[in-house]
């Protein structure tokens, strides 16, 4: 069975402390914000593992909204979500355009159960 604790984040994404067990996620809810951590980490942003995040700037934004680019995102992203301790699959990702922002939805099964996942750059 899978086993994976992550610390919690508020509504700003700053860790919570000093509420003993409670600022602690285990099971689906761990995997979720380790999804939520790991698409908001941009290739070159972590000193220490340069390569390691999404290829946003390098690949991703800037570039013409075309059906091709969406599917390119797509792919990246999915395979960021993929590449996550505890997700046995992605079972479907919905991505579009709007007003200049890439918008992704994926539906997640990991190894505590389903989850949905959206994000946006």
């Amino acid at each position: 069975m899978f086993s994976c604790k992550y610390r919690a984040l508020d509504a700003s994404g700053d860790m919570v402390f000093g509420r003993g067990a409670a600022a602690f996620l285990t099971g689906a809810q761990a995997v979720r914000q380790a999804l939520e951590t790991r698409l908001r980490l941009f290739c070159g942003e972590w000193w220490e593992s340069p390569d390691e995040g999404l290829p946003l700037f390098q690949q991703m934004l800037g570039r013409p909204c075309t059906q091709a680019q969406k599917e390119l995102m797509d792919l990246l992203v999915a395979g960021r979500i993929a590449d996550t301790r505890g997700v046995a699959r992605v079972l479907s990702v919905r991505s579009a355009f709007e007003n200049r922002r890439y918008v992704c939805s994926a539906r997640v099964e990991t190894e505590c159960g389903e989850i949905e996942i959206e994000v946006s750059y």
